[in-house]
């Protein structure tokens, strides 16, 4: 990119603003709407953090893998592994609330839940990295 991080002028800023609060008011988007430079890349960071925290919790970790350095930040990785930890909790839940188990098979996928969504935020970085 030729200019790197280069950010808008104070009068571009203010336009920016403007337009962002009439593209929200006009459609009521269910995610927030993000500014960003393809230019010089300026805003592509927050975009990328914005994205990962909107995407459901089964989506985060095939999405980080795909993301290239420096968009690939400490944040991001975080909110993926966390998200990926809750997909896995969610496994345990349905198991358990599953109505054809018996009581003392609900009380072991209850007992080891926690066990293994810690495990699994803990490889995180071994299975997708």
């Amino acid at each position: 990119m030729g200019y790197p991080h280069q950010y808008p002028s104070p009068q571009q800023q203010t336009n920016l603003k403007a337009k962002q609060a009439a593209i929200t008011t006009i459609f009521t988007p269910r995610h927030p709407v993000c500014m960003v430079s393809a230019l010089t890349g300026w805003g592509v960071e927050a975009m990328v953090a914005t994205m990962m925290r909107c995407l459901p919790d089964h989506a985060t970790s095939p999405v980080a893998t795909q993301l290239h350095g420096r968009l690939c930040t400490g944040p991001v990785r975080s909110q993926a592994r966390d998200s990926f930890g809750e997909a896995v909790g969610r496994v345990f839940d349905t198991a358990e609330s599953s109505s054809f188990l018996p009581a003392p098979l609900k009380t072991v996928i209850r007992t080891v839940r926690d066990a293994v969504v810690s495990v699994a935020r803990a490889v995180w970085d071994w299975i997708f990295f």
